[in-house]
């Protein structure tokens, strides 16, 4: 059986899937919250740390865009 960590908007932010990972059995994939590109600008500074490589690191994370 594998297990997925779903997102929830305004929680499941890096610092609680990077904390999830150390603590707790490690889920077999990470998605991340649904990224929006802007029409002025790219992503929000939020935004780009919750998908950076290392912040998630030794995670399967899975950015939605």
């Amino acid at each position: 059986m594998k297990y997925y960590l779903a997102p929830l908007e305004g929680i499941t932010t890096y610092i609680y899937r990077r904390a999830y990972h150390q603590h707790f059995a490690p889920m077999d994939r990470y998605f991340t919250p649904f990224l929006v590109p802007h029409t002025k600008k790219g992503f929000s500074t939020k935004e780009k740390n919750d998908v950076m490589p290392e912040h998630s690191p030794g995670m399967n994370l899975v950015p939605q865009m």
